[in-house]
């Protein structure tokens, strides 16, 4: 009977795992397998799969409804204005919507938590190798501007898609005594060596802010400057400074200290056209389509995406998709603003305010943005029933 145990739980674990490859896949090896039909048939698959999962869950959740109406959006402004119906209908509905059942069902019904921490401090390790080992870089992708720029996890500045999510579900785990200090500091030991040897200026100060805060403003007393609204009000204000108004004194003195041209690698130049082309179309946006488009349409190399959240929602979805977002966001923060507070619970704030920040100068994806807040949201509920639980303990006694 014990090995039957031990012999299911192997099992699950191990399509845990591939579930993960599917869903958050390490770039190299996508790309070898982009050219087969098993990755595509895979990601179905393992969708319809979540899809029936959730179904026999019995409940749907607030957050899953709003993210729902906000892709149907996506794909009724991409309808509307000859967008890439088959990348919205496929990317931006089915996997985006198949991949959230999947982390809000395994959340609750596993230990999806520490298999998630796993999977990601093991590409990151592995990633770290590759740029020692291949210091001009693994490959090169187009439109990507040349060599040291693509590893394992591809991007260099797609690296904080696993590093992220890994140091935020890691100090959640230590606090629940799953993962020890020495592996939690190891983690950082990665990160640190990893992007010294890298420079991605978004993601550096990303960690920067996160690593900072742990060390030296984790305290009840600075809690306000991780407050969600108040994460939403620094984004949307370097957002208007940076891009929408832009106030070129503001962006020469950021470039000097971040040691960036004045244009932040073409950003500028994307944003003032982008903003142009959102008059055009304010309440819906004008749908998905696809990077090379999106090239030829603003005559930049770099035009794939906004590299700016806000941007990109008004580009795509409009009006409507910022107000939709929104709805997202304060229905996922909603636990954040309950009375209890505590270490883990504020360093869970302050990785939802970096996801903020970095967004304003780089866009990850919906599917990446929308997974990571149901993963916040979960382990700040946790947060919150262990204090309660505590403090009820600490009564009875």
């Amino acid at each position: 009977m014990r090995y039957y145990l031990i012999k299911k739980e192997k099992n699950y674990d191990l399509y845990i795992y591939i579930c993960l490859f599917f869903f958050l896949p390490v770039t190299y090896m996508e790309r070898i397998l982009e050219s087969t039909i098993f990755f595509p048939i895979g990601r179905v698959l393992l969708c319809t799969c979540s899809f029936i999962l959730y179904f026999f869950r019995g409940k749907i959740s607030l957050n899953l409804i709003f993210i729902f109406f906000f892709s149907c959006m996506m794909n009724i402004s991409t309808f509307f204005y000859g967008g890439s119906i088959a990348s919205a209908v496929y990317g931006h509905f089915y996997l985006l919507l198949g991949i959230c059942c999947f982390v809000e069902y395994h959340l609750e019904k596993s230990q999806l938590l520490i298999l998630y921490y796993r999977y990601c401090f093991f590409w990151i390790v592995l990633n770290l190798f590759s740029i020692v080992i291949w210091p001009s870089g693994m490959f090169i992708a187009p439109g990507d501007g040349g060599e040291g720029i693509n590893f394992l996890l591809g991007n260099y500045n797609s690296f904080i898609k696993f590093i992220l999510p890994a140091l935020g579900i890691g100090y959640f785990l230590l606090d629940q005594k799953k993962i020890s200090k020495r592996q939690y500091f190891f983690l950082w030991m990665c990160v640190i060596v990893t992007y010294s040897l890298v420079n991605s200026v978004t993601s550096k100060i990303g960690v920067l802010i996160f690593g900072i805060f742990l060390l030296l403003f984790n305290r009840h007393i600075f809690s306000w400057g991780v407050n969600p609204i108040f994460s939403v009000c620094i984004m949307t204000s370097m957002t208007s400074v940076f891009a929408l108004f832009p106030v070129k004194s503001l962006q020469t003195k950021l470039a000097e200290i971040t040691g960036k041209s004045v244009t932040f690698s073409g950003r500028t130049l994307l944003w003032e056209r982008m903003v142009n082309e959102i008059k055009n179309s304010p309440i819906l946006g004008h749908g998905i389509q696809n990077g090379e488009f999106l090239m030829e349409k603003f005559q930049l190399q770099y035009a794939g995406e906004a590299h700016n959240l806000i941007i990109q929602i008004l580009y795509q979805n409009g009006i409507v998709g910022i107000l939709l977002f929104l709805f997202i966001f304060f229905s996922i923060s909603y636990c954040f603003f309950r009375k209890t507070d505590g270490k883990t619970k504020r360093a869970l704030k302050c990785v939802l305010l970096v996801m903020l920040v970095m967004s304003c100068f780089d866009f990850y994806s919906y599917i990446w943005m929308f997974q990571m807040f149901l993963i916040i949201s979960y382990c700040m509920k946790q947060s919150n029933l262990n204090k309660l639980s505590n403090t009820m303990n600490k009564v009875t006694r």
